[in-house]
């Protein structure tokens, strides 16, 4: 096994890159992502809801201003861009958005200057058990 193939872990619904230390923030999150992913934004405030699927975070930070709340749901797959996208337009810490990408974080609550970052586990059972992600940022 070479060198580049030691940092990388796959499954069949990610791909991690294990960045080497002292790597700055966002190293770990994968280049590319084959999975297609999906941007849905919901803005509600009193008396109304309106949903839509977008096509990046830019969309997703200017649909609707004239409602008070929103709400970003990503599906799928997570690349460096896509990450860094969402960096720029919520500004927001790489490595914030690193244990988002990586599936693989510890339950977690972080108070950050601007935001709280929450990571929860759930379980599903079907043909068997399952744990998944979920990963909130909170301004």
């Amino acid at each position: 096994m070479d060198s580049e193939d030691e940092h990388h872990e796959t499954s069949e619904h990610y791909a991690i890159r294990k960045p080497d230390t002292g790597a700055p923030p966002g190293a770990g999150i994968a280049r590319h992502s084959d999975e297609t992913v999906s941007i849905r934004v919901c803005v509600y405030g009193p008396g109304e809801v309106e949903m839509e699927t977008v096509s990046s975070f830019a969309d997703a930070a200017q649909y609707r201003h004239d409602l008070p709340h929103r709400w970003i749901a990503v599906e799928g797959g997570t690349s460096h861009d896509l990450m860094k996208d969402a960096a720029d337009q919520f500004d927001l810490p790489l490595l914030v958005l690193e244990d988002v990408a990586t599936h693989r974080t510890w339950p977690k609550v972080e108070y950050l200057d601007d935001h709280t970052f929450v990571v929860a586990r759930w379980l599903s059972y079907g043909e068997s058990l399952k744990s998944e992600q979920l990963s909130l940022v909170i301004t």
